[in-house]
C-alpha cells in the first residue's frame, strides 16, 4: 500500500517492524472492509510524554476521499486524549493538499517546514500541531 501512494517506500521493511515492536509507547489501527480480507488503511504513532506523533497514515488509492483518513485520525485524536497526552504531532508533505486539508480541517496547525524530509523524493515536510487540551477546560462557566 505504501509503494502504491508514495512510490518509493519512506520506511523499509525493518524500520516498520521495529515500530510495531514498541508496544508500550506505540500505536497502529488498522481499517478493513466488511469481509475483514482487504487492508483499506492504517494509522500509526507513539505516546510519549505530554504528547502523541502520528508516524504514518496511509489509505490504499481506491478508498482515498472516502472519510477513512478522517476516521483514522479521529480515533487517535480520541486515544490521545484519553490518555491525557496535551498535544498531537506529526509532519506531512507540503504538496499533499488532500492531506494538509484534512488536518487543517481538524484543527491542526503549521509548523516550521522541514527542508529535504523526504530524501528519496527531495521534498519537503511540515510540522504541524493540534492541541488537545479543552480550550475553556476547567474555567468558571459563568464568567
Amino acid at each position: 500500500m505504501e509503494r502504491a501512494i508514495y512510490g518509493d517506500t519512506p520506511w523499509d521493511r525493518y524500520a516498520f517492524l521495529s515500530e510495531l515492536q514498541k508496544r508500550r509507547t506505540s500505536l497502529y489501527l488498522a481499517c478493513f472492509d466488511e469481509r475483514q480480507e482487504n487492508l483499506l488503511g492504517i494509522i500509526g504513532g507513539y505516546f510519549r510524554g505530554d504528547r502523541a506523533h502520528v508516524t504514518i497514515l496511509l489509505i490504499d488509492p481506491q478508498y482515498q476521499r472516502q472519510g477513512l483518513g478522517r476516521m483514522l485520525m479521529q480515533e487517535m485524536i480520541e486515544i490521545a486524549r484519553q490518555q491525557g497526552r496535551q498535544r498531537m504531532t506529526l509532519e506531512v508533505a507540503v504538496d499533499n493538499v488532500p492531506a494538509l486539508h484534512l488536518y487543517h480541517e481538524l484543527g491542526f496547525k503549521e509548523g516550521h517546514i522541514r527542508r529535504n524530509y523526504y530524501t528519496n523524493e527531495h521534498k519537503d515536510a511540515m510540522d504541524m500541531e493540534l492541541s488537545l487540551v479543552d480550550v475553556g477546560a476547567g474555567r468558571d462557566t459563568n464568567e
